[in-house]
């Protein structure tokens, strides 16, 4: 199964978001509140077993540093949760050997029961073409 979310506490940016939605105008967003994040981490926990594809690049993972004093990739990781980065610029799209590597761990869980979260800034753009890409392997096997 393939899952796609927006990254914890995305709705708490939206107020610092220009029209760029660059990782600039997220710094000057409101404050994180650690029990979002706690909270989506549960969720995720509860999806178990499931592997996170963060898609979110440095800047944007460490936007999470002043609220949970680690890096995103890093947090989720001390709460057992699996994750594979493979960062990606805000506004771009991830490269075809990223898009590769994706797409060989989605064929090896195929009916295994274990799922895949992409995840990105809102949940479309980035985390959206490599669903594309999965639908269309998906559509070949």
């Amino acid at each position: 199964m393939v899952l796609r979310s927006g990254m914890p506490g995305r709705h708490l940016f939206d107020h610092g978001f220009k029209d760029s939605g660059s990782v600039e105008d997220m710094k000057s967003a409101r404050k994180l509140n650690k029990n979002v994040v706690d909270l989506h981490v549960q969720e995720l926990l509860n999806l178990s077993p499931l592997t996170v594809i963060l898609l979110l690049d440095d800047n944007e993972c460490d936007l999470y540093k002043r609220t949970l004093k680690m890096p995103l990739h890093e947090y989720y990781e001390s709460k057992d949760i699996t994750v594979r980065r493979f960062p990606v610029p805000h506004g771009g799209k991830p490269s075809p050997q990223q898009r590769a590597e994706i797409a060989a761990m989605f064929e090896e869980f195929l009916g295994t029961g274990h799922k895949l979260l992409m995840q990105c800034a809102d949940g479309g753009n980035r985390s959206g073409a490599v669903i594309l890409q999965l639908t269309s392997l998906f559509t070949q096997l």
